[in-house]
């Protein structure tokens, strides 16, 4: 196997490391290739070892499932952009047994499998560095970053060689599929934490099970010509990232709940009218004004169908989407928080609109200003879960975007009443007020008049 000589790693700066990801440690792939090529460099990675006994199975089980993981995922990258570096850890605390990762990855082995990539060719990098002095101006010290690595042409040759593909790769049954983080502060990140299981969790984690198991044995593509790039940081996603995990928010299992994981999502909404499900085109129905609407339900006054929330009679200076922002920004907002203006807002336009707001939607006001929105996308994240599975229970593939959801065009109907069944249940649950939802995407006013007939609604 004629593989590309080893050269000597370039200096990279500071964009070029920046420009990166975490390792996934969920990648696997079942084929035939894949276990041939893993063995070889199992094999080659003990030849360059100058160890005298041979590891332990365990310790052997662990090393080749570490290798697997992190070869692939840094192959997958080399496939969706070359210059992308996946982000890892040298700490040995930073592998320390939890649900939520690879139970096969410890710091031992990812250390070990690094440093063969490293120093066989297969791949390139930086080491990560940490600075424990104080911070000189005051503050906390310990600025830092991780380890940085990515494949070079030479392991992608080497894996294209045994006919792995990016369609062999998919994602570890084991792998957690409901996410519980901490509360953090401003601009911190939110680790994820242990929690005990209970009915529920079990439920949605079986849920999450067969709504995964559709989408694997699905075709998710975008059509010939369509960017395909992350709609914020333009670079080229990892189209084999299909799994999806709820997450739930500040410790608590009524805070959150929303689905992510997709590639799709990563996606502006004119890319995404670009996605074929199974060779077949698609259309995304969404619900409107969600949360607004779902804090009027919840109230027991739900807003009738031709009523836009986002519109204010008799004050044409406020255009919809800055009320949009206005009412979305003071419902997530904390008690006493100020609220700036958006880019390109008059600032004394912006102050005119907050202080109208509570009076003109007094019926929510105890919304506004309380920190509720993670209540709410409790509320929507349920109602996206009744959507799929409502829909993988007859065997339609379904990508969910928040609030929003994509099936092939011929689903559309079938679509429309899982989206209305869900609304209902869900708001049902709460003691709210029965009433219609607002669903925009429709392809045509006819498929709407016809899910609307066929829930007992007519024109």
């Amino acid at each position: 196997m004629n593989l590309p000589a080893v050269e000597a790693p370039p200096p990279f700066d500071r964009d070029d490391l920046e420009h990166s990801r975490p390792v996934r440690w969920d990648r696997t792939a079942d084929t035939a290739g894949a276990a041939a090529a893993f063995a070889a460099l199992v094999a080659e990675l003990e030849q360059s070892e100058t160890r005298t006994r041979r590891r332990k199975a365990k310790a052997q089980e662990r090393l080749t499932a570490t290798l697997t993981a992190f070869v692939l995922d840094l192959f997958a990258e080399a496939k969706a952009d070359p210059s992308l570096f996946l982000v890892y850890s040298r700490d040995e605390n930073a592998y320390a047994p939890s649900r939520y990762g690879n139970r096969f990855v410890t710091s031992t082995a990812v250390l070990t499998v690094a440093d063969f990539l490293l120093g066989a060719g297969y791949a390139e990098g930086a080491r990560g560095f940490l600075n424990r002095s104080a911070n000189p101006f005051g503050g906390t010290g310990g600025v830092g970053r991780r380890s940085r690595i990515r494949a070079t042409p030479r392991l992608v040759a080497l894996l294209d060689a045994h006919g792995i593909t990016t369609g062999d790769l998919c994602t570890l049954q084991s792998t957690e599929t409901i996410h519980l983080k901490s509360r953090a502060g401003r601009r911190q990140t939110k680790p994820l934490i242990e929690y005990a299981d209970t009915p529920e969790t079990h439920a949605m984690r079986a849920e999450l099970a067969a709504v995964n198991g559709l989408l694997s044995r699905t075709l998710i593509e975008l059509e010939p010509g369509a960017k395909a790039d992350d709609a914020d940081s333009g670079a080229a996603l990892d189209r084999t990232a299909v799994s999806l995990h709820r997450v739930f928010n500040e410790g608590s299992f009524a805070k959150g709940g929303r689905f992510y994981g997709g590639w799709w999502q990563r996606l502006g909404r004119a890319a995404r009218a670009g996605l074929r499900l199974n060779g077949e085109a698609t259309v995304e129905l969404d619900f409107r004004s969600l949360h607004t609407r779902l804090c009027y339900q919840l109230e027991g006054q739900p807003l009738p169908l031709d009523v836009d929330p986002y519109v204010l009679d008799g004050e044409p200076q406020y255009p919809r989407e800055l009320v949009k922002g206005a009412l979305n920004r003071l419902i997530s907002a904390a008690p006493g928080r100020t609220l700036r203006a958006p880019k390109g807002a008059e600032k004394e336009r912006w102050r005119g609109l907050l202080a109208i707001l509570p009076a003109r939607h007094s019926a929510i006001a105890r919304w506004f200003r309380a920190e509720r929105v993670l209540e709410l996308q409790r509320y929507d994240g349920d109602i996206a879960a009744a959507v799929l599975t409502d829909l993988t229970a007859q065997g339609i593939p379904c990508l969910p975007v928040h609030d929003s959801f994509i099936v092939r065009r011929s689903d559309e109907v079938a679509l429309g009443l899982a989206m209305n069944r869900a609304y209902w249940t869900q708001a049902g649950r709460h003691g709210a007020t029965t009433a219609l939802p607002a669903i925009a995407g429709w392809s045509s006013p006819a498929v709407e008049a016809e899910v609307r007939s066929m829930l007992g609604f007519g024109e």
